[in-house]
């Protein structure tokens, strides 16, 4: 079965002679509304768990555990807040052109009205398992090489890299 577009490219030039440059933007409101208080409620939560976590012992034997622990928490509270607005981005992004043109202000009523309000959260429990287990290992992963640099950097202090 051959795709509705070819490519990226092929995708932009028949969005773009659709619907014109907006096009290439819808759902670009609900995208904020979505990432911004996520955003910030990741990292509230990742630094606030590592922190309370951590005490004034930043050397702990147990700082993996730490940090997995506070990175799935951290990627749990980002998907709790912002899945129905993911919801609603999906909905406005793959309908037909025109079907929603307020964005969320006709999505979301069209939405409730057909389906609920419980499908802002279908697919929540996966989600939320998902986001556990990449968002502790990222985060790991992150910490650990921020480690390694500064090991680095302190240990070629002075020296020339080449």
């Amino acid at each position: 079965k051959k795709g509705k577009y070819s490519g990226a490219l092929d995708c932009v030039r028949k969005v773009v002679h659709q619907e014109g440059f907006r096009g290439l933007y819808r759902g670009f409101g609900i995208t904020l509304l979505r990432d911004v208080p996520s955003g910030g409620a990741y990292f509230y939560v990742y630094y606030g768990l590592l922190r309370s976590l951590d005490g004034d012992n930043a050397e702990s034997h147990c700082k993996v555990l730490k940090i997995l622990f506070a990175g799935g928490c951290a990627g749990m509270s980002d998907w709790l807040l912002s899945i129905p607005q993911d919801t609603l981005k999906s909905r406005i992004q793959t309908a037909p052109p025109g079907m929603y043109p307020r964005g969320i202000r006709d999505a979301l009523p069209h939405l409730l009205k057909h389906d609920g309000w419980r499908s802002l959260f279908r697919g929540l429990v996966p989600c939320l398992i998902r986001a556990y287990i990449a968002n502790a290992f990222c985060l790991l992963g992150y910490e650990l090489t921020m480690h390694t640099l500064r090991d680095f950097q302190s240990n070629t202090q002075g020296k020339a890299l080449l």
